[in-house]
């Protein structure tokens, strides 16, 4: 939770325009109802990753799993998304789990089978008004 609140200071300190601070703002809040329903399902914070993406652009982060722990990840994105989707490779560049549905808040469940270093893509498909910005919340049960 305070990765993510100095995001927002990061935001604020640099100058970033006003109707960037309201779609971090609104992503925030997106990221705060994933952690309460997550919670409710016996999951725990593990990160937090706000940014922004134009259409047809994608990010990659890299996140240690432990194997045969869950995991819940949710990508949100403010209100000029209407889709984004989520991929997780495994250390051999393999895909392993994706959500591409049509939608603006992918969610995805697993449970690896190995320990080790995932590489996490984050493509933004569908922006009307750039950058959008998205965020990504990962959960260990």
């Amino acid at each position: 939770m305070k990765k993510a609140i100095l995001l927002l200071l990061i935001f604020a300190v640099k100058g970033t325009s006003l109707s960037a601070q309201t779609s971090t703002e609104v992503v925030w809040e997106q990221l705060q109802d994933a952690y309460d329903e997550a919670y409710e399902m016996g999951y725990s914070v593990k990160n937090y990753i706000i940014g922004g993406l134009e259409s047809n652009e994608d990010v990659t982060w890299f996140f240690n799993f432990n194997a045969f722990t869950n995991y819940r990840l949710v990508s949100v994105c403010d209100e000029d998304c209407a889709d984004i989707d989520l991929y997780i490779y495994d250390s051999g560049e393999n895909l392993i789990y994706s959500n591409t549905e049509e939608d603006n808040s992918p969610v995805l469940t697993l449970t690896p089978t190995e320990s080790g270093v995932h590489k996490i893509k984050i493509s933004m498909y569908a922006c009307s008004l750039e950058p959008c910005y998205y965020g990504l919340g990962i959960y260990e049960q």
